[in-house]
């Protein structure tokens, strides 16, 4: 199901995306209370919203195990911010 007050777009290549998420996934283990030794981002879309982007990004942790993160892109050069991490299944949309 599409967000109709968000403008969703594939944005970043899968290394950008991979990139950002490994930069958030120490804030993703803490709130999980987990550690992943497989953390491979599959899916990504961004979104702009009030001004702010943000990514959506899909990320697979196990064979049959996913999560779904909405990351804050930095404004500038700051760095991405976690907003929420969610465990879903495979065949849940990003």
């Amino acid at each position: 199901m599409e967000d109709p007050l968000c403008d969703w777009e594939d944005a970043r290549t899968p290394n950008e995306a991979q990139l950002m998420a490994d930069s958030v996934k120490s804030d993703v283990e803490s709130e999980l209370f987990q550690n992943f030794v497989t953390y491979e981002v599959i899916e990504q879309k961004e979104e702009e919203e009030s001004g702010r982007k943000y990514s959506k990004l899909k990320v697979k942790i196990g064979e049959k195990s996913f999560l779904h993160l909405k990351v804050l892109l930095p404004q500038g050069s700051g760095t991405a911010s976690l907003i929420t991490a969610e465990e879903k299944t495979e065949q849940d949309q990003l």
